[in-house]
């Protein structure tokens, strides 16, 4: 068995100990499954139990709490109790921040019953906005367009492309102005849903 030095005490490496003995933490662990399913239905959980046993399962060897959790080749009670309640008020608390809505509050609508006038506004504002994009130069195009289209953020795109941020954010302050200077009339007529007055 190796030794260990963890905060200047001597500590056996747990990990080479448990694999000596032929059988792994996580064997040990789950010996004793059901109860630490019926430890976790103790607190109140009783649809997700079994992930939540998991899931601490998963925490255990992410903080490399091995040694913790199984001492001398058995499972730790009170550690365990201790993770898995902690693992289940985190869970709470997750579920809790999670909005529920009615389908009641949501109106259905088709393309069928929204205004055609908004349809066509939007076609024709989207053409004069590309016509517009055709006179800038490549760069400042492909940078505007992968802004205001793409999933990632100025910060990412600077990370990944090792373009300086504020470069990024100078030349889409630019192109924004652009647009809306050569476009300030139909960009006005949209925003005030006056559809027809753009052609």
């Amino acid at each position: 068995m190796r030794i260990l030095r963890t905060k200047n005490k001597a500590c056996p490496d747990t990990g080479a100990f448990l694999y000596s003995m032929g059988k792994h933490w996580l064997e040990i662990l789950n010996t004793k499954h059901a109860e630490w399913v019926d430890m976790v239905r103790t607190f109140g959980e009783y649809t997700y139990c079994e992930d939540l046993v998991q899931e601490t399962y998963l925490r255990i060897h992410q903080a490399n709490a091995q040694d913790r959790a199984v001492i001398n080749g058995k499972a730790n009670k009170g550690f365990m109790y201790i993770a898995l309640r902690n693992n289940h008020i985190n869970f709470a608390k997750q579920k809790a921040k999670v909005k529920k809505y009615q389908i009641e509050d949501f109106k259905m609508t088709s393309r069928d019953e929204a205004p055609t006038e908004w349809y066509i506004a939007n076609d024709i504002l989207e053409a004069k906005i590309r016509s517009v994009m055709e006179n800038w130069h490549w760069y400042d195009r492909q940078l505007f367009i992968l802004v205001a289209t793409g999933p990632d953020s100025m910060r990412k795109i600077s990370r990944d492309s090792r373009i300086s941020l504020s470069s990024i954010s100078n030349t889409i302050k630019k192109c924004r102005k652009r647009l809306k200077d050569e476009l300030n009339e139909e960009f006005e007529d949209y925003f005030n849903k006056d559809y027809k007055q753009i052609k």
